[in-house]
């Protein structure tokens, strides 16, 4: 899967999670999305893509990635 999609599909489900007004919550949301629904080689191409610069993440998303990267 090319990494444009998965920062696209990473994003998506930050916005779902945006309205939520706890900030920490929407984060442990889009987390655990990504951890329960990704695929193992999806989490660890988008952790490298954050590695790289995260060109494209949005704030939500980088935050619940870092958190599955400290986790790697």
């Amino acid at each position: 899967m090319e990494i444009e999609n998965l920062v696209k599909m990473a994003n998506d489900i930050g916005n779902f999670f945006s309205s939520e007004p706890d900030h920490e919550t929407a984060v442990a949301g889009v987390y655990e999305h990504l951890r329960k629904f990704w695929d193992p080689r999806m989490r660890r191409a988008v952790i490298q893509h954050l590695g790289r610069g995260g060109e494209g993440l949005d704030p939500l998303a980088r935050e619940a990635i870092a958190k599955l990267s400290a986790e790697a």
